[in-house]
């Protein structure tokens, strides 16, 4: 009987350990929405507003409603393993409850200053963005979800068209291939960085809403600052 009681302490114990290592490395994913990558030269800045005409929306890949009242806009390079948690788990619910109803609209911004290959994927984006911009938005939750270890090369020329061969099979991977040897619409991407650095941007994810920076970009940040704008929003119509 001693013997049967130790070894259902043993399993208990056993157990309770699994469940703590999973409820933190569930904390460790929620806290890292929250976590930016930064420029090297950058330091982390306080709050700011950008104007919205900076921005250049009319260029930019969008999900969503251009006419929408929320404006969401993702300062992101795709070598970022916090961009990766963030479109994961803050934009997929995002999507579910603003953006597909028209309320919010998002918009990516590239930002590749993480290494060489980052300007490289940020092109095939772009690329894609220029041939079908649905394209673009199964590239980018894809080049997600495959995201390597951010200091090795992995989003090089064959890792990219092997993307678009194997998960766009809509897009013509020969046009693709060559347009991404030429680095066709890297000045787009070149634009976008100068947005991002003309206004200081310090690191990714930076996200805005309606042009003012959100601190708290988890998904309940995030929530909290869509309502309030939109009560804003109806408040000033109200007068």
């Amino acid at each position: 009987m001693q013997n049967k009681s130790s070894m259902n302490k043993g399993i208990l114990l056993a157990g309770a350990i699994v469940v703590a290592l999973l409820l933190l490395w569930l904390a460790a994913s929620l806290a890292g929405t929250s976590v930016r990558e930064q420029e090297p030269a950058s330091a982390p800045s306080a709050s700011r507003a950008v104007p919205e005409e900076e921005l250049n929306y009319d260029l930019q890949p969008v999900m969503g409603d251009r006419n929408a009242p929320i404006r969401i806009v993702e300062f992101g390079d795709y070598k970022c393993p916090a961009c990766k948690r963030w479109t994961e788990l803050v934009l997929s619910e995002l999507h579910e409850e603003f953006i597909a109803d028209g309320t919010a609209a998002f918009y990516y911004i590239h930002y590749p200053f993480l290494a060489p290959d980052s300007e490289l994927a940020a092109v095939a984006g772009e690329i894609l963005y220029h041939m079908d911009e649905s394209a673009f938005w199964t590239y980018h939750t894809r080049i997600n979800e495959l995201q390597g270890e951010k200091d090795e090369a992995w989003a090089n020329e064959s890792f990219l068209t092997r993307l678009v061969e194997r998960d766009i099979p809509s897009i013509d991977a020969e046009q693709f291939r060559a347009e991404l040897k030429e680095l066709k619409h890297l000045d787009t991407v070149k634009a976008d960085m100068k947005i991002a650095r003309k206004f200081r941007i310090g690191g990714t994810p930076t996200v805005l809403l309606n042009g003012q920076e959100i601190e708290d970009i988890s998904y309940e940040g995030m929530r909290e600052a869509i309502l309030s704008e939109l009560s804003r929003q109806q408040a000033q119509a109200a007068k």
